[in-house]
């Protein structure tokens, strides 16, 4: 027997002490009070009956002392908190609950996650009582659930909580939260419940050799079809029209038809049947597919039993409202860039000579392009192009280059989407020394000849040479890249819009706003900060959100997650992965509750026997 509270001297001195006080006030000679009688021989008898009676008297005293020394042990041992069993010192049990968008699967009822929830719950109730747990949800973001409990009902309700999110399990960070958690602590133990969809690069690592890692598998089948790719872009001959481009991946051995639905603000647009093969990807184009601005969804159907997951069965698309920009041409006269811009529709054109050039009036303009020409006082605000700037332009003092041949462009960019540079003749160009976030656009071998730069709420674009000395003006690609510019100067993009989930977004929002209101697709409303003119938030669900009055889409942002087939066995730092095992029960077998019924059952019959006159 172990005392987890008073030790077991301190609790035998104060039952000695106590039990010595006891005995002492038992002792002590009662003081009769003097009493006088009219007739004294009417009491006689009465004394000599009470003489016959001492001996059983004196017994039943030493019996009532014995039942306050009883009380008085039984108190002491339930403070001392005595335990049964050996001195074994309790694990620390880290339960790593993945809460990744392949466990809201439905292979198993009602949810992987249900049923991951329920292996979690089993493993806490296997522990001994000896063991303290902290429950880790591994999302894209893993947190822990609260601190270490001893108490397993407060874990269980911890798990209850536990739901999944649409994202991927960064499973490495949890692993690293989890290793920090039990960092000095005994006998450390960590237990992963989920489908084991997890990179192997994140569970081979040599920081997990000294703990006992176990493993819990959830799920049974990878039978799954998902959208893998889902985009609308501009047509570059109409800029309010747009094409749609869609896929389908299957993850079954067998061909599926499926159903295939396009929704514009809610109403079925387009349906169509579309057969898949085992393994294979399914493409669909829809070109000219519609107009003007709205939410657009793809939705795909497929037979009861082929598709557990119901997350990736819809990609989400927002075509925002054209918009007319103002753009101010400051040239002293340049048809090119004249026929480019009024060729657009979008595009309210007004034109001025450098020598008429007000910043002021400039600041007014979405954009303002400066054609040969660098002005003292850049406009307040409004984007810019500069084309074959001189000295006082943003970018620095330019290097000459003779006859560049375009070798190297930011494809990726918004700008640079459906232009093609190749084989552009320039007679002479200038290269920009840039700076730390400046993108070149086009390059020549490394010297950057079209630089891009985001300068806060505003952003700036300078080309490097004359368009009157190259032939870029001839060439399709050039009405497309002006038309890009002016849509990445006022924040629109030739995509239609869509935002992946388990990333930081950075929405642009209006000048002047500090925070921005948003409102998730389940109804949450949140408080967004606002940084160099964009909202900053985290974004967990699939579904349409309004962030600062717009809407944004948002579609599973990890592919992996469609891939649902589970592993039975899991290998982590070189070795297999058990199922958990029941620790040992060690000391917790207290007992000290018991003893404090027991005493409360010997109070009351000693105050039964007090009252029928036993004891007394």
């Amino acid at each position: 027997m172990t005392f987890a509270g008073l030790s077991g001297a301190l609790v035998a001195g104060l039952f000695a002490a106590g039990s010595a006080a006891l005995v002492a006030l038992y002792l002590l000679k009662l003081r009769r009070r003097r009493v006088e009688v009219a007739f004294a021989a009417l009491w006689r008898k009465v004394l000599s009956e009470r003489e016959t009676t001492s001996l059983l008297r004196r017994l039943k005293r030493w019996l009532s002392l014995l039942v306050q020394v009883a009380l008085l042990g039984l108190l002491l041992l339930a403070i001392g908190d005595p335990r049964l069993g050996e001195v074994l010192e309790g694990r620390h049990v880290v339960v790593v609950l993945d809460a990744s968008a392949s466990m809201k699967a439905t292979d198993v009822r009602p949810s992987r996650m249900a049923r991951a929830r329920e292996e979690a719950k089993r493993v806490v109730r296997g522990l001994p009582r000896a063991d303290a747990a902290l429950i880790v949800l591994a999302g894209a973001q893993p947190r822990p659930l609260g601190p270490w409990d001893i108490d397993p009902a407060a874990a269980l309700r911890r798990i209850d909580g536990a739901e999944a999110s649409d994202t991927a399990a960064d499973i490495g960070r949890a692993l690293d939260l989890a290793l920090d958690a039990l960092r000095g602590r005994a006998r450390p133990v960590i237990v992963l419940v989920g489908d084991g969809a997890w990179p192997r690069s994140a569970l081979e690592r040599d920081d997990l050799a000294g703990v006992d890692l176990r493993y819990v598998p959830v799920g049974v089948s990878g039978e799954n079809l998902a959208i893998s790719a889902f985009q609308g872009r501009r047509r570059p001959d109409d800029r309010r029209r747009f094409d749609l481009y869609l896929e389908v991946q299957s993850f079954r051995e067998a061909p599926t038809e499926v159903t295939l639905d396009i929704l514009t603000d809610g109403v079925l647009a387009y349906r169509q049947a579309l057969r898949v093969g085992g393994g294979a990807r399914a493409w669909r184009s829809l070109p000219d597919f519609g107009a003007g601005g709205g939410r657009i969804e793809a939705r795909i159907a497929a037979p009861p039993g082929a598709d557990h997951l119901a997350v990736d069965d819809r990609a989400l698309a927002v075509v925002p409202e054209r918009r007319t920009r103002r753009v101010l041409l400051v040239s002293e006269g340049n048809l090119f860039l004249e026929g480019a811009l009024l060729a657009d529709s979008d595009v309210v054109l007004e034109r001025a000579a450098p020598a008429a050039y007000d910043a002021a009036a400039a600041a007014r303009f979405d954009a303002v392009i400066f054609d040969r020409f660098t002005p003292p006082e850049p406009p307040a605000g409004a984007s810019v192009l500069y084309v074959a700037p001189g000295a006082g332009s943003p970018f620095g003092t330019p290097s000459r280059l003779r006859e560049p041949i375009l070798t190297d462009v930011a494809r990726e960019h918004p700008a640079m989407r459906g232009v093609s540079m190749r084989d552009v003749n320039i007679r002479e160009a200038r290269a920009f020394p840039g700076r730390e976030g400046d993108v070149a656009l086009a390059g020549s071998f490394g010297d950057a000849v079209v630089v891009a730069r985001s300068d806060g709420a505003r952003r700036l674009v300078a080309i490097g040479f004359d368009l009157g000395q190259s032939d870029l003006p001839l060439r399709a690609a050039f009405p497309v890249l002006l038309a890009n510019l002016l849509d990445w100067f006022v924040g629109e993009e030739s995509e239609a819009e869509a935002f992946a989930t388990g990333a930081t977004w950075r929405v642009p929002v209006a000048a002047g706003q500090t925070t921005a209101a948003v409102v998730t697709p389940s109804g949450r409303k949140l408080e967004a900060p606002v940084v160099d003119g964009r909202a900053v938030l985290w974004a967990d669900e699939v579904g349409f959100y309004r962030v600062a009055g717009a809407t944004i889409a948002a579609s599973l942002g990890a592919p992996e997650e469609s891939r649902i087939a589970p592993r039975a066995q899991l290998v982590a730092a070189g070795r297999a992965l058990a199922p958990p095992r029941a620790g040992r029960s060690g000391l917790r077998r207290d007992i000290w509750s018991y003893l404090a019924a027991l005493a409360l059952v010997i109070a009351a019959v000693e105050w039964v026997t007090y009252h029928r006159r036993v004891t007394v």
